[in-house]
């Protein structure tokens, strides 16, 4: 197992700590970048195939073409993923560009590292987010502008919350890192309208229909706040149980069945996913 890690750099692997992106590029000085997060677990890339598809959409939107295909990005992921030799990682997929003799060069960035979970307390106690009154711009894209996130860095520390939840003229949409769900007298719903598309969601939405009453539609923050239960997906956080927004607690405070049943199922088809890849 190699002691430093490789990163992929504009067309060459060299170590991470060698990486230096240059105030040239558009993502430093303009916030002009798209990137896409993956995790593995046993050495097998999760969902890739689902990240690369979201990935290849916010190329297009960010320059009009894809010039990284599915293909090319999964053999370098690939031999990221066999360089490194993890059996738990983190995989960032950075695109942004350089201006170069009045042309908008592309510049992509992978970057793989060791997985850091989240406290196992989160998941046993359950997680706070704070509340944003703001909708991300173009939210159907994985932007790299977090400006609205990082301003509230310290605060969020301060508080102990995990997360933003953003809410707009009274509904809920997502939380800055994270898609969002609530539970209300049986039934699981998650907001339909200004989201990111979270491939944890989307295999939630896909694998657990059957077992579960999901309903994607919007609700208001009203609602949530008087919801059984809520809970939180993301590719690092998995699906995290809330249990407090700002100062509201979420029902008693406690973990609900629904949402341990819901940890439970992801694990489970997590698992699958590792038994069939292999």
């Amino acid at each position: 197992m190699p002691k430093d890690l490789y990163c992929y750099d504009d067309g060459k692997y060299i170590l991470l700590k060698e990486l230096a992106i240059s105030p040239d590029n558009l993502a430093y000085g303009r916030s002009f970048g798209v990137f896409d997060f993956l995790r593995s677990q046993d050495g097998v890339i999760l969902f890739l195939k689902d990240h690369l598809a979201r990935f290849i959409e916010s190329q297009k939107f960010l320059l009009g073409d894809i010039h990284f295909d599915q293909k090319k990005l999964n053999k370098i992921i690939n031999e990221l993923n066999e360089r490194n030799n993890r059996d738990m990682s983190t995989f960032k997929i950075v695109l942004s560009g350089t201006l170069k003799n009045s042309r908008l060069v592309p510049h992509l960035i992978i970057i793989n590292e060791n997985y850091s979970a989240f406290n196992k307390s989160l998941y046993q106690n359950g997680a706070k987010l704070l509340l944003e009154e703001y909708t991300r711009v173009n939210p159907g894209y994985k932007s790299i502008y977090y400006l609205n996130t990082f301003r509230r860095y310290n605060e969020m520390q301060d508080q102990g919350a995990i997360d933003l939840l953003f809410y707009n003229k009274g509904f809920v949409t997502e939380a800055s890192r994270s898609n969002v769900y609530m539970v209300k007298n049986g039934a699981i719903y998650t907001p339909a309208s200004s989201i990111l598309n979270g491939v944890v969601r989307k295999n939630i939405l896909e694998h657990l229909s059957t077992d579960y009453q999901l309903q994607v539609q919007d609700f208001t923050l009203n609602e949530l706040l008087n919801a059984d239960e809520v809970f939180i997906t993301s590719t690092l956080k998995k699906i995290m149980p809330i249990v407090r927004l700002g100062e509201h607690t979420i029902a008693d405070g406690t973990i609900g069945n629904y949402t341990q049943a819901i940890m439970t199922s992801f694990e489970q088809l997590v698992d699958s996913y590792i038994q069939n890849y292999i």
